[in-house]
């Protein structure tokens, strides 16, 4: 059953917690034009795992929210990329990253459950 809203749903609350890490994170980064553009690439694609999966929430069918958590799992995805990048500039230390990699792992392990549980439905 999909839940009333999508803020109960526990992938969009880890997505979100991913989002709350990168922000602090981006607000050290140094203030240059790489670094801008590391950030803006960043948020938008880690910004757009939580976003994909209240839109496809929203729109209130099962088939809807199963492309939506495909999307937002390549979000992530791109977001470990662009995150590896960030780690090669040195703007975050490899433990962060290690910790980053350890939250995506959970969070696209759950997001693929979630698609096994909908595809069931389907």
């Amino acid at each position: 059953m999909i839940k009333k809203d999508f803020t109960e749903l526990k992938v969009w609350q880890i997505a979100d917690e991913i989002f709350d890490m990168a922000l602090e994170d981006i607000k050290k980064f140094p203030k240059h034009r790489i670094a801008f553009s590391l950030s803006d690439q960043l948020i938008r694609s880690i910004g757009s795992i939580s976003a994909n999966i209240a839109e496809g929430h929203g729109r209130g069918s099962d088939k809807e929210l199963q492309r939506a958590l495909i999307i937002a799992r390549g979000e992530l995805s791109e977001s470990r990329n662009w995150l590896i990048k960030v780690r090669k500039m040195d703007y975050i230390s490899a433990e962060r990253l290690a910790n980053y990699n350890e939250k995506f792992l959970y969070l696209s392990k759950m997001i693929t459950k979630f698609i096994g549980e909908i595809r069931k439905r389907l």
